[in-house]
């Protein structure tokens, strides 16, 4: 997915200070996404994968703050014991990425 995720016609008047944030880039939503799942199904067994991707992402209004791009993984077997149970394993991070944690205040 590609988007631009753009404020238009924000701004912010306080202390008798006027802030323009037109053409800012909506902090927390990367401009490119992308997903892949590739799963195989081998009688009751599914294999599942998951990877995603997040593109630069800016962290406040101004645009000045801003996390690198990172990936998400995920991948599992599912085994299904009848009609209504299904048993799973899933792991999570199973190439050790390193992507953003923490918050930014205001």
């Amino acid at each position: 997915t590609l988007q631009n995720p753009q404020y238009k016609n924000y701004n912010v008047t306080a202390y008798n200070q006027t802030y323009s944030y037109d053409n800012s880039t909506v902090p927390g939503l990367s401009k490119v996404l992308m997903e892949i799942d590739p799963s195989y199904k081998l009688g009751d067994f599914k294999i599942w994968a998951s990877m995603r991707y997040f593109g630069k992402q800016y962290g406040n209004l101004t645009n000045t703050i801003y996390y690198k791009a990172w990936w998400e993984n995920f991948a599992g077997i599912d085994y299904r014991l009848s009609r209504n149970c299904d048993m799973k394993l899933q792991i999570v991070n199973f190439l050790n990425q390193k992507g953003i944690s923490g918050t930014l205040q205001g």
